[in-house]
């Protein structure tokens, strides 16, 4: 998991609209995610892993440990269960479910890059993060 560990920027993104108006977000607040344009930093210790975004609408740290269930609040403020599988070195699989649905969000580095494709029901979206 040390290829994930370090800063990344945002890159871009496909199809990000779509999958943030199927969780049902509002218009109004698709816009703001889309526009926010975030930086990660994402640490290790042991088996756990801290990932923090800071964006213009606000930071987040998210603190969990490897195939461990957790509850976290979703981007529309809801609460959720998470777990969070290493598939790799440098892969990684988040499950998220919520009370209407059930994300999936694999994160890949290549070279420095990392590829993120976000799931939900027939919707699917990629963002690509530069490290920094």
């Amino acid at each position: 998991m040390a290829d994930f560990v370090g800063s990344w920027k945002y890159g871009d993104s496909e199809n990000m609209e779509a999958y943030l108006k199927k969780l049902g977000i509002s218009s109004d607040m698709v816009d703001k995610i889309l526009n926010a344009k975030p930086e990660f930093t994402f640490t290790l210790e042991g088996n756990q892993m801290t990932i923090k975004m800071v964006s213009s609408l606000k930071t987040k740290i998210t603190t969990f440990t490897f195939g461990e269930e957790f509850k976290e609040e979703t981007a529309d403020g809801k609460t959720a269960m998470t777990t969070v599988t290493k598939d790799s070195e440098s892969k990684m699989t988040q499950v998220t479910t919520g009370p209407e649905y059930t994300t999936h969000v694999v994160r890949e580095v290549v070279g420095d890059k990392m590829i993120a494709t976000w799931t939900v029901g027939d919707v699917k979206a990629v963002t690509t993060l530069l490290k920094a």
